[in-house]
């Protein structure tokens, strides 16, 4: 019979109880986020029954409790002013006013931020270091007294006339977060960005996994923000800066 080396059966052994630890952690985080994403489709679902006919106080509280449940430093809520294709700060959880917006028509400089980029290809993106990643926006923190690492935005949509498309650059990241050139639905628009800042605890950045959950609860506002286009421009206005971003080529 042939003999066994040395230390075979040991290393067997180790080779099968990685295998089994690797497929209970696997388990067990599929567990947490189903448990995540019935917990946050269940808060938001709650919201809207309890604010449906108070939109913009519907968008604040949707805002903090996914920030939360995500474990955001700060939540912000961005909205889409749609006669100057311009994306307003309304909200961002520390008191900041009005006077910090994207114009979205200057495509470069609105792609070089996670805000801009979920605004422009409508898909949610999770980023652990945006300096890193090169979208960081240095003035925004030094005005802050603030420093941003890790970031996470979905976009907040809703259906109708091709006329109003926001959404127009013509590509799409999968779930797994590979890019790939596909034309967006015509009849998508982008009202919105939620944006979460700085996860406070470890592994201080947020789950991609969870922050798709977060954008599929935040679909449930659709119609809610379809019925509400009007006070939603009015509260973006409100929160243009009295000098608005400068025209592309101007």
């Amino acid at each position: 019979a042939p003999r066994l080396r040395p230390g075979s059966d040991a290393a067997g052994t180790g080779t099968e109880a990685a295998q089994g630890d690797a497929a209970t952690a696997g388990s067990t985080a599929a567990a947490e986020l189903a448990l995540f994403e019935r917990s946050i489709f269940e808060t938001v679902n709650t919201l809207i029954a309890r604010h449906r006919t108070r939109p913009l106080l519907l968008l604040g509280r949707v805002t903090l409790a996914i920030g939360s449940a995500l474990g955001a430093d700060r939540s912000q809520l961005w909205l889409v002013h749609r006669p100057t294709h311009c994306l307003a700060l309304v909200n961002d959880g520390a008191g900041r006013g009005p006077g910090r917006a994207l114009d979205l028509r200057d495509r470069a400089a609105a792609l070089a931020t996670v805000v801009g980029t979920v605004a422009l290809r409508a898909r949610a993106e999770a980023v652990t270091d945006v300096y890193a990643d090169g979208r960081a926006r240095p003035d925004w923190d030094g005005a802050d007294m603030y420093h941003t690492n890790a970031l996470a935005a979905l976009p907040l949509v809703t259906y109708g006339p091709a006329a109003d498309v926001v959404v127009n650059d013509g590509h799409r990241q999968s779930a797994e977060g590979s890019q790939a050139a596909e034309e967006v639905d015509d009849s998508l628009r982008v009202v919105g960005v939620l944006c979460f800042v700085n996860r406070l605890d470890p592994p201080f950045a947020f789950d991609a996994a969870m922050v798709r959950a977060a954008s599929r609860a935040a679909a449930l506002l659709e119609a809610t923000l379809e019925h509400a286009r009007k006070e939603l421009g009015i509260a973006a206005h409100a929160a243009l800066p009295p000098q608005l971003p400068p025209q592309p080529g101007a």
